[in-house]
């Protein structure tokens, strides 16, 4: 989908004003993620290192591409998607089985930011650990859980605390 054409557009599309990179950049805003479910599909479980081809501009800059700078534009929009989900308990309950599932992606760094935008760190973490118990034991990953204690101790370490301690 978007991010194989954005992937193409970075490899391929090099020739400014020809039909090809014109369809290709039409074909990206058709398949642009527009919901806040299409788009934390996009940013936070792409493999890790699928920020290279999804991030607008993809980090060029005068000295050439910058993965590192790819990278904080990725955790920058990460950010900004888990203050939104924040407030959509119905969306973090549909999201929950993947965030707490073995995969690749930035689920360190949503559970984070989630944490950093909960005005309830201790009942949204209750939440998340009764969650957590319902996926099958091969198929979990601590992540987005350890994303989220982190994301409250950066808050708050009397908040960590009592996670921990729940």
């Amino acid at each position: 989908g978007w991010a194989v054409v954005r992937r193409t557009i970075r490899y391929d599309a090099k020739d400014e004003g020809s039909a090809a990179r014109d369809l290709l950049f039409g074909l990206e805003q058709l398949l642009k993620p527009s919901s806040l479910r299409l788009q934390i599909d996009a940013y936070v479980f792409a493999p890790t290192w699928g920020h290279l081809s999804i991030v607008e501009g993809e980090g060029i800059d005068a000295d050439g591409f910058d993965s590192q700078k790819t990278f904080q534009r990725v955790l920058d929009r990460v950010a900004e998607l888990a203050r939104v989900a924040s407030k959509d308990e119905a969306l973090l309950d549909e999201l929950m089985p993947r965030l707490l599932s073995d995969g690749s992606g930035q689920q360190y760094f949503f559970g984070r930011y989630l944490a950093e935008s909960t005005a309830d760190v201790l009942g949204r973490w209750l939440v998340l650990r009764d969650a957590f118990s319902r996926v099958a034991p091969e198929n979990r990953s601590t992540r987005f859980l350890a994303g989220f204690v982190d994301g409250a101790a950066r808050i708050d370490a009397s908040a960590m605390g009592q996670i921990l301690d729940a």
